[in-house]
């Protein structure tokens, strides 16, 4: 069951990459069951992160979130410091969608911590240079990037109470 799970649950990513949500659904749900019967935790945990893209896809950020974070908790106990980074980076975009600024700062001081425990350069790279940017006063411009980034409006009253800003 793990290893028809790991390759559904491949596949149901590339679905969601190519915009084949349906598709997408029926394999990471069959590679879902398939994975909890082979008691194969950690692959649940990727198998949340790409429930979430799914979710995020489909433009339901509130339903992607829990997914996010389940494979942030996932990820978390097996030490996996990278995929880590990953879905807490997941998280907090969710979060800055969602208008969720006091949970997005909370995020953004935990992907800080990870900072210096991350083996790929080019992620400790942009940890750092997105939190610097973060902590210089320059929240709010820091916001306005990543939603015209990902497409969203930031309403800038809801940033009133946050640092830097």
């Amino acid at each position: 069951p793990g290893d028809l799970g790991m390759a559904l649950a491949e596949r149901g990513a590339a679905h969601v990459m190519l915009r084949q949500l349906d598709d997408a659904a029926l394999d990471l749900g069959q590679a879902r069951a398939q994975l909890e019967i082979a008691g194969d935790r950690k692959t649940l945990g990727e198998m949340n992160n790409y429930l979430g893209h799914l979710e995020r896809a489909r433009l339901r950020i509130d339903a992607a979130l829990p997914y996010f974070r389940a494979a942030t908790d996932i990820n978390e106990a097996f030490g996996s410091i990278d995929a880590l980074r990953y879905n807490l980076s997941a998280v907090l975009q969710s979060q800055m969608r969602l208008l969720q600024w006091p949970d997005a700062l909370a995020t953004g001081e935990r992907l800080w911590a990870l900072r210096e425990r991350l083996e790929n350069p080019g992620l400790r790279a942009a940890s750092e240079g997105y939190y610097a940017r973060w902590r210089q006063g320059k929240f709010l411009e820091f916001v306005q990037q990543i939603a015209a980034t990902h497409d969203v409006e930031v309403h800038v009253g809801a940033l009133a109470a946050a640092p830097g800003s």
